[in-house]
C-alpha cells in the first residue's frame, strides 16, 4: 500500500474573469467542486475565493494526475452551472490554471492564505495576484490544453 502527501495550491478564474460568482452562493458551488475532487479520489483541504475566482488546497490522490483532476473541476461545475443557471452570469471557467507544489509545513499558511481572499482582494485584483506568484516562485508559462 503506497502512503502519499501530495498537496496542491489550484487557482482559476472565471472567463474573462467576469465577477459572478455571488457571496451567498458560494458555499453550495463550493460543495459541488468539493464532490468532484472526492469522486477523483482526492482531498479538498480547504476553498474559497472572490466574485470572478476560486482557490483550492488539495491533496491529489497517486494515480489522478492534476491537469485530469483540474478539467473535471471546471468541466463539471460549468455543466452545472450552465444547466441550473444558479450563477445567472456565469459562462464558464477560463482554460487557464495556476497550481504548485505545497510543503506539508506550509498547509496551515496556505490554509490561512485562501480563507481570507475576500480581505486580501480588497486591495489587490486577481491579475496581479497570480502574477506574483508566478515570479515568486520561478515558474514557466504553458499553453493549456483543457
Amino acid at each position: 500500500m503506497s502512503k502519499t502527501r501530495s498537496y496542491f495550491h489550484i487557482v482559476f478564474s472565471t472567463k474573462f474573469r467576469i465577477k459572478c460568482i455571488a457571496h451567498d452562493r458560494k458555499e453550495r458551488l463550493y460543495q459541488y467542486i468539493t464532490g468532484t475532487v472526492k469522486n477523483k479520489k482526492s482531498e479538498m483541504i480547504q476553498i474559497n475565493g472572490v466574485e470572478d475566482h476560486i482557490h483550492m488546497l488539495i491533496n491529489l490522490h497517486p494515480t489522478v494526475a492534476l491537469a485530469d483532476l483540474v478539467k473535471a473541476v471546471k468541466q463539471s461545475s460549468s455543466k452545472r452551472l450552465q444547466e441550473t443557471h444558479y450563477l445567472p452570469l456565469f459562462d464558464g471557467w477560463t482554460s487557464e490554471y495556476f497550481a504548485c507544489s505545497v510543503s506539508p509545513s506550509h498547509v496551515d499558511a496556505v490554509k490561512e492564505y485562501i480563507c481570507s481572499q475576500e480581505e486580501h482582494h480588497s486591495h489587490k485584483d486577481f491579475v496581479s495576484e497570480v502574477t506574483d506568484f508566478v515570479h515568486k516562485m520561478g515558474m514557466e508559462v504553458y499553453q493549456d490544453e483543457i
